[in-house]
């Protein structure tokens, strides 16, 4: 009988480190036990890459129809494609990130432009790149494309395995693909006279039904009768009806939902109406997870495995767990903890002074000729700071919108003075490696912000609420060390931290809790034992 190869046989580099063969060496022990599911908890730095491309190459050869890897950043998904395009990887993006040649723009808008005249884009280069993607064995896209194409077009087929990197996303790109926000702008435009105020989950659902599935069903048959004589007009009228569509195609799954008391609705003060799942459960199987064979999900922040896999519906019997440890020295990733005060709601007035202070000691005493950062993770902080430390504003470079995130970025890595990003929204996607940040400062720890869909996901799951904080917080910790050799301190300057490692040490990983420098009282840190086996010993102790 021919013995089948081992995933590491096709691992892409000259040298495997023991980690990366334990990772691999799961993915074997999952496929001979029939589990679908293999969840990897692979630290910064510990080679993710190298152990995908590894299980797509064995699962070409081994289970035949080929893979895809998903990421939730375009970056991630270039980077894959600069390292192993040579052995066949195709990437594929959004319309808009190809070149039209018969409208001289971007396919996205050409294909608005070309209307149903199919005589025009014979030759589009989206098409071409689309068709490339299907009938190769080994491809890469992002989360936001795939779950998108998924859900409408569907065009993608199914392969043996799905990588999912930067697995920790999968749920808010879920959610970010099937809830609904109906605006003021929107209700203006469709005709939608009145909305609910904070109604019952039954009552939204007959207001979406009788009420805005009509008029936006009806707002598309009239935009589509009006023939617009510019192409600046034929394309927003375009964008106009695909957006209505997607909306009525979302109302429908509420509408049509069976698990109503999986949903939560409500009205904000400005009057937008948003309509959101409370879990991605109802549709990570429709999809994401029907579309493969063999699951393989990595992230360095997996933390609690059965939150997580409570998270997305995935039953527990038939995944493979492993959590791997960071070989990133201590000493290179020390967290040092500088109470200055809580930042819960109700004491921030008093402590943001103090906070400020801390800043600019850091940054002028302790660190003042290196680059770092300063995460706030609220626009409040992250204003006031800015105001008070206004005299040392040669060095500080923040943003004020999303959009203006990279801008910010760019001109930080560009820039040969030692200057400080200052970010409400910089907790993961960033990597600062090497002198572009030798110290960072976390000022709060990140809970999610505290609205109806918070709060209503709070009482389904009490858990989630933590294991979202740790998630934010471990992932922020993880932009200024990027490698074995890279170096930066991490400042924690909330009190509530202490509070909140107590709380959850049993979620968070060994080799973060260990990076953790406490002031000379200390407190004692449990470390989470094996998921599989959950035992404790001496070793599991760790008191500064």
């Amino acid at each position: 009988m021919k013995r089948s190869p081992r995933v590491a046989e096709f691992f892409p580099f000259p040298e495997i480190r023991p980690a990366q063969e334990e990772a691999l060496a799961a993915i074997e022990k999952a496929y001979a036990s029939h589990k679908k599911f293999v969840i990897l908890e692979v630290p910064t730095g510990g080679g993710k890459s190298g152990i995908a491309i590894a299980a797509a190459q064995w699962a070409k050869a081994v289970l035949g129809a080929g893979t895809y890897i998903l990421s939730p950043q375009k970056t991630l998904t270039s980077q894959y494609l600069d390292d192993f395009a040579k052995i066949g990887l195709r990437e594929l993006r959004g319309r808009n990130g190809y070149e039209c040649a018969e409208f001289g723009t971007d396919c996205e808008r050409g294909g608005m432009l070309r209307g149903g005249d199919k005589d025009l884009c014979q030759h589009c280069p989206y098409r071409a790149a689309k068709q490339d993607f299907i009938s190769g064995s080994l491809g890469v896209t992002n989360f936001s494309y795939y779950l998108n194409e998924m859900g409408y077009a569907g065009e993608l087929g199914r392969r043996s395995m799905l990588i999912l990197d930067e697995g920790h996303n999968i749920e808010m790109a879920l959610l970010g693909e099937t809830d609904i926000a109906i605006k003021p702008r929107q209700q203006l435009q469709y005709g939608i006279q009145s909305v609910p105020e904070n109604a019952k989950i039954d009552e939204y659902r007959k207001w979406v039904e009788q009420v805005v599935c009509k008029v936006v069903d009806n707002f598309i048959q009239q935009e589509e009768k009006i023939d617009y004589p510019s192409p600046d007009d034929r394309v927003a009228s375009s964008q106009r009806i695909s957006s209505a569509r997607k909306m009525l195609f979302r109302l429908a799954r509420f509408v049509n939902s069976d698990a109503l008391d999986q949903w939560v609705a409500w009205t904000d003060h400005e009057n937008t109406v948003t309509i959101r799942p409370l879990t991605p459960r109802l549709h990570t199987g429709r999809m994401l997870f029907d579309h493969a064979d063999m699951i393989i999900i990595m992230s360095a922040t997996i933390l609690d495995f059965k939150t997580f896999t409570r998270n997305l519906g995935i039953t527990e019997g038939i995944c493979e767990f492993l959590a791997l440890r960071s070989d990133f020295p201590v000493k290179n990733r020390e967290i040092h903890y500088h109470p200055v005060g809580s930042m819960a709601h109700d004491d921030q007035e008093a402590t943001l002074p103090l906070l400020a202070g801390f800043v600019r000691n850091v940054l002028s005493q302790l660190h003042p000729n290196e680059k770092g950062m300063v995460q706030t993770h609220t626009r409040k902080i992250n204003e006031y700071l800015v105001r008070a430390l206004s005299d040392l504003e040669g060095r500080i470079i923040t943003h004020n919108t999303p959009k203006d995130r990279e801008r910010a970025v760019d001109i930080h890595r560009s820039s040969s003075q030692p200057t400080v990003l200052f970010s409400p929204g910089m907790a993961e996607g960033l990597d600062l490696k090497d002198h572009l940040s030798r110290f960072q400062i976390i000022c709060k720890v990140p809970y999610p912000y505290l609205d109806q869909y918070t709060r209503s996901r709070m009482k389904l799951d009490p858990a989630w609420y933590q294991w979202r904080t740790a998630l934010t917080l471990v992932q922020a910790t993880g932009r200024s060390v990027r490698s074995k050799d890279d170096y930066a301190i991490t400042y924690v300057a909330d009190a509530d931290f202490e509070r909140f490692i107590s709380k959850n040490k049993n979620c968070l990983p060994r080799w973060w809790l260990d990076a953790i420098r406490w002031p000379s009282k200390g407190i004692s840190v449990v470390p989470r034992a094996s998921h599989q086996k959950r035992r404790r010993s001496t070793d599991d102790l760790f008191l500064q």
